[in-house]
Order: structure tokens, then C-alpha cells, then sequence
């Protein structure tokens, strides 16, 4: 099979050809299936890094990597591209009949062949490879979880497979993982820390993130045998406790240290949890987004809470839209296993009834009413992404009343979304999205991933619950309403309301 490729500091990019049958040296490895050639690899590069490493690199061979595929008559070959050695720049593919197996392992170096000795050590390299693909070392990975909220700590937790302490602005995080070498494991704690952050945003309804982290060959979790509350039940707001503590659910516990942590190299998640885990960084997009619109909570009473708003809000339609659109996305994700899709009896084509799907998961754990809700937001995820209609009508300095040709009010709406449900009409804030999004997905995992058979009744017993037992966000822009609420709802320095 003739492949071609180019020199990568060549500044011409002059495309050259080679003959796999003839200029590579073809080595025979024959592993079967994505997770055994994946462990290979990572085995065969750490014998690379180990072996063969060039003396201007410390400990890892450097790569000038350049995927490509190329497709023969018997076979198929994806290339890797170049991996300074010792030995000279030597140029990889992979060869193979059926898509995740590696039936050979092609080696060129295009400056000159291979010598007898160079390929024999090549050879070593490979048979080394597979004899120690399974030979793992235990890593701590240590990280700093940001929540983006102030004057917050999370509380203590600790498991077999992870611990959570308190830190300012949100808690350290360790977790162990399993790997051939530290860049498996920097690698394998890097999927693991997108996963939890994403994960306790929707348990938490606050926006998590990392930054930097470290991992440490055979370092062990500091013992403590003590953890804090678990929290209950809940839609709106956040689960804190004693001065700002955020707590997790027994649930979250587990779901953490058995379903996230415990999975094994390379290993394929069921459908149920990996589309789960999609919905959470859907869901965690969305919050992130949601937080450039910038509105800053001063007071909560029983049927709103009030917030002061940015009077520069030039993007706040675009983020409440794309955040909107996310906590969909989200929904969406979670129902993708949820029923058997039906085809087009003209053309074929596969009817997903995603709108459907959307209100019956929101139907089961917020009652018909709400499920009706997020079926008419979803229209309006649809006409955004076909018509690029708005969820809100405009961007604006300062509020100034005038009629609107879409809005369900029949006025323009400054950062909320209107829809008609059962006959009247709601004007909902993002943020009540967003609680009712997060609680969704709580409820989604523990019943069908944990097995959950019952919930706490966090509706008061009533049959139907409507828009109206909900707490809505109250938005000021303009001075005057602003300073109309201070008087109202700030506290002063004595503790009194101005």
C-alpha cells in the first residue's frame, strides 16, 4: 500500500511517498478489540519513553504526532507520525483488517533503513510491550475544585477510592489511579476530573472547575474515618449547611467512589451512565455561561429572590440563551436510552421525538405540570438552532417598556423567557432552569443507576405542583430600581434592613 506523508519542520510540507510493503519494517502484535491495543500502546510508548529516549529529552520521547488514515485493498493503516529515538526519527503506523485491532506495528525512518540491530531492539521493545501492558502502578492524583461562588466550602468526605476536604472557595480533591507510567496517569486523572467536576455541578447546582493538578506514584489517602452530613433532597438554591458548608448526597458518595472512580483502563462506561455523565457537562456548560450574565443575589424571600444586574448587559440574551440551551442539551443526553426510536414509514429515517423525550424524563420528578414547562422550552431550543430565534427578545442599558411581535407577553422581554402554559403565562429567570435541570439529573442517576426506589417528598405533599410554588428571580438594571431594593432588602453594618 503507498502512503504519503511530510517531513514536520519542513518548511515546503513536501509530500513524499513510502511502500508499506516494502520501506517499513512490518512487527507483528495482533491485540484485539479498542482496550487491549490501548493498553499496548501506552505499554509500547513507556518502553519508548524508558528505552529509546533521545538525550536532549528527560523522560518521554518527543512526538511530531500526525494522524491519517489510509485504506488498501486488504487492509487499512492509520499513521501516528514521527517519535524522536535514539535510534534516529522514526515514523509509526498501525495496520490493520477490523477497526481497534492492530494486527502489525509499522516502523520506518525515512533518512536511512533500519539496521539489523535497530530493528531486532525495536522487536524487544514490542515483545516487552505486551508482556507488561497490564502491569499498572497505583497514582494519588491531587486537585483544587474551584466553585465558583464566594465565601463557600465544601464538607469532609472521605471514601475508599477518594477523599473531599475543605478549602476556601471550594475543597481538595484525591482519588487514585491506575497506570503503566505518570502520562497514563496524568491522563486517566484528567477524564476522571472532567467527570467529577461535571458531576458535582449537577449535584451541587454550582459551577465547578480545576486548574492545575498533580500526580504521585504510591502515595496513599491520608486515613480519617469521619465525613459530614450528607444532604437531602432538594430543588432550590444550594445544599449548604453551617456556615456555607456545600454538602453531597449519600448517593453522590457512592456514585463517585463506585461508578466514576472504579472503572478500569480504557474501560467502555454502560449507555446509561455515559450519556448521564454527557448531561452533566452539558449541564456544567450551561451554568458557566449562565455566570457571564452577571447578576449578583442580595436577598431570598419566600416567592422570589432578588438580585441586582450588570447595567451594561450586551450579551446577556446570547449567554441566557446558550445556557438554556445546555440545560436541554442536558435533559436530551439523559433520555437517550430512554425509549425504542421509531423510523419514517415514507424515507426511513429515524424519528427520535426528542421534545417527548424531554417532557416525560421532566414529567416523572417534577410533576405533569413542569413537564409541560420544559416541553415549551424545548421549543424554544428548537427555534434557536433552525431560526436562530432568541430565547429573550434584546440585549438593553436600561429598561424601556415596548411591544414585541413574539414574546408570549406581548411585550419585550429583558432576560426572561416567556411561555403559555394551561392557558397562562410565565415569565421564567434561567437560574429557575437551572435548579429544576439539576434536580432532574439527581434524581435521574440515583433511580437509574443507584437503584433508588423512593424520594423525599420535596413538594408538600400536593398532587400537581405549578409554576407558582416555585421561586422566580427578581432582576433589577437600572439605578433606581436598584437603589429601591437596597432600601428594601440590604442589611447595614448593624444587622438592619435599610
Amino acid at each position: 500500500m503507498i502512503i504519503s506523508y511530510v517531513f514536520p519542520f519542513e518548511l515546503t510540507q513536501t509530500q513524499m511517498f513510502a511502500d508499506t510493503e516494502k520501506d517499513f519494517e512490518k512487527i507483528v502484535v495482533n491485540t484485539s478489540g479498542y482496550v487491549a491495543s490501548n493498553k499496548f500502546l501506552v505499554s509500547l510508548w513507556n518502553q519508548v519513553n524508558t528505552q529509546i529516549c533521545p538525550n536532549h529529552s528527560v523522560d518521554r520521547a518527543p512526538w511530531a504526532y500526525f494522524p491519517g488514515k489510509f485504506i488498501g485493498k486488504k487492509s487499512a493503516v492509520s499513521v501516528l507520525g514521527f517519535c524522536q529515538t535514539t535510534i534516529g526519527e522514526l515514523y509509526f503506523a498501525l495496520e490493520y483488517h477490523r477497526k481497534g485491532d492492530i494486527d502489525s506495528l509499522l516502523v520506518m525512518r525515512p533518512t536511512s533503513a533500519l539496521k539489523h540491530d535497530e530493528i531486532k531492539r525495536l522487536r524487544l521493545l514490542i515483545n516487552d510491550a505486551k508482556i507488561n501492558m497490564d502491569k499498572t502502578k497505583s497514582f494519588l492524583c491531587k486537585a483544587k475544585i474551584f466553585a465558583k461562588l464566594k465565601n463557600i466550602r465544601f464538607a469532609e468526605y472521605n471514601a475508599s477510592n477518594f477523599c473531599i476536604t475543605p478549602s476556601d472557595g471550594g475543597c481538595n480533591l484525591c482519588f487514585y489511579v491506575n497506570a503503566i507510567d505518570k502520562f497514563e496517569a496524568e491522563q486517566q486523572a484528567l477524564e476522571r476530573l472532567y467527570e467529577i467536576c461535571a458531576f458535582l455541578s449537577v449535584e451541587t447546582n454550582i459551577y465547578c472547575s480545576f486548574d492545575e493538578f498533580t500526580v504521585i506514584e504510591n502515595e496513599l489517602l491520608l486515613e480519617s474515618k469521619s465525613s459530614s452530613q450528607f444532604i437531602d433532597d432538594y430543588i432550590d438554591y444550594y445544599p449548604a449547611i453551617d456556615n456555607w458548608q456545600i454538602c453531597i448526597s449519600s448517593y453522590a458518595y457512592k456514585f463517585i467512589n463506585e461508578n466514576i472512580l472504579s472503572i478500569g483502563r480504557f474501560e467502555k462506561r454502560c449507555e446509561v451512565e455515559k450519556f448521564f455523565i454527557s448531561a452533566c457537562k452539558h449541564l456544567q456548560i450551561g451554568i458557566e455561561t449562565e455566570l457571564r450574565i452577571g447578576d449578583i443575589a442580595i436577598a431570598s424571600i419566600p416567592f422570589g429572590t432578588i438580585a441586582l444586574s450588570q447595567r451594561d448587559q450586551r450579551n446577556k440574551v446570547e449567554h441566557m440563551t446558550s445556557a438554556l440551551m445546555s440545560y436541554l442539551s442536558a435533559i436530551e443526553c439523559a433520555t437517550a436510552t430512554e425509549t425504542n426510536h421509531e423510523t419514517c414509514k415514507e424515507c426511513g429515517a429515524v424519528i427520535y421525538k426528542i421534545a417527548d423525550r424531554v417532557r416525560n424524563l421532566s414529567t416523572e420528578f417534577l410533576g405533569e405540570h413542569l413537564g409541560k414547562v420544559f416541553h415549551k422550552l424545548y421549543a424554544y431550543r428548537s427555534k434557536f438552532l433552525h431560526t436562530g430565534r432568541m430565547a429573550s427578545d434584546a440585549n438593553i442599558v436600561r429598561t424601556i417598556p415596548l411591544l414585541s411581535e413574539s414574546s408570549e407577553t406581548g411585550v419585550k422581554e429583558y432576560g426572561n423567557v416567556a411561555i403559555k402554559v394551561d392557558g397562562k403565562i410565565y415569565s421564567l429567570n434561567i437560574s429557575n432552569v437551572r435548579e429544576w435541570t439539576t434536580y432532574i439529573l439527581r434524581c435521574y442517576y440515583q433511580k437509574r443507576i443507584l437503584g433508588r426506589k423512593s424520594f423525599a417528598n420535596v413538594f408538600n405533599d400536593r398532587q400537581e405542583i405549578i409554576l407558582d410554588d416555585f421561586p422566580l428571580k427578581i432582576s433589577a438594571i437600572t439605578p433606581e430600581g436598584s437603589e429601591q431594593m437596597k432600601k428594601n432588602f440590604v442589611r447595614n453594618s448593624k444587622g438592619l434592613l435599610l
